[in-house]
């Protein structure tokens, strides 16, 4: 049976393992379960200017790795390394927690998965540990038909998509509403940020997203950021090539 932390050091380290397997290894199954982890733990790498984040039920055993939890995930328990974790955490409050909120978004959108709406964060300070994480190149995708995911059924259509080096762009009709959507690459690994114009009236609507690109052609666009009326929304499309 592994044993428990009982150190920052130690978890930490296990914070590192977690991030860093998600970035190079998004595929691997512990990363399906992503979205149903409860209780996340946060560290800055300062260094880097770099949130990372890992599971109670991972980090809260020493010297773990994905392949050790992959095999013995069935006799861990969450609880157990919750009520341990407790006594080397610090709790934040609710505009530090909306923010590491959209930061975990962005971490667990490498693996197509998104946060619990019930997932607690807290952070581990006071440790002095840097990492360098290794970021992800994907395959780009050419002739792909587009549509958009929404809880809410809608008429929606996506047309005219153009791909560049730099972006992409293309026309969205959600509804009744219609956009002219316009995401501008910000980093290697294609976080994006831009703006959706209404066209009826003009407005300007920030937003921001992952755009993710499968071997097989498939494209996820995961939206971090869909800033109107005063309120932020998550938001999500998805490309399938024309097979």
């Amino acid at each position: 049976m592994l044993r428990l932390v009982n150190s920052k050091e130690e978890i930490v380290d296990n914070i590192f393992s977690f991030t860093q397997a998600l970035n190079e290894t998004p595929r691997n199954p512990i990363f399906e379960q992503s979205g149903r982890f409860k209780c996340w733990y946060a560290y800055k790498d300062e260094l880097n200017n770099e949130w990372c984040f890992g599971p109670s039920k991972y980090i809260g055993y020493a010297e773990i790795s994905i392949d050790i939890y992959n095999k013995t995930y069935p006799e861990l328990d969450g609880k157990i390394t919750e009520k341990q974790l407790s006594k080397f955490s610090s709790d934040i409050d609710d505009i530090t927690y909306s923010y590491l909120q959209n930061e975990l978004f962005k971490l667990l959108s490498h693996a197509g998965r998104i946060p619990s709406k019930s997932a607690k964060i807290k952070i581990i300070e006071g440790v002095k540990k840097n990492m360098l994480t290794k970021k992800i190149n994907y395959e780009t995708s050419d002739e792909c038909r587009f549509y958009y995911e929404d809880e809410k059924p809608s008429i929606v259509n996506i047309s005219n998509f153009i791909r560049s080096d730099v972006g992409i762009k293309f026309d969205l009709q959600w509804g009744d509403s219609r956009y002219f959507v316009s995401l501008n690459k910000k980093t290697d690994f294609w976080y994006c940020e831009g703006i959706a114009s209404y066209i009826k009236t003009g407005e300007k609507i920030d937003i921001a997203a992952f755009v993710k690109f499968h071997d097989n052609g498939d494209i996820d666009i995961l939206g971090d950021k869909w800033f109107e009326n005063g309120y932020n929304a998550l938001w999500t499309a998805s490309v399938c090539v024309s097979r």
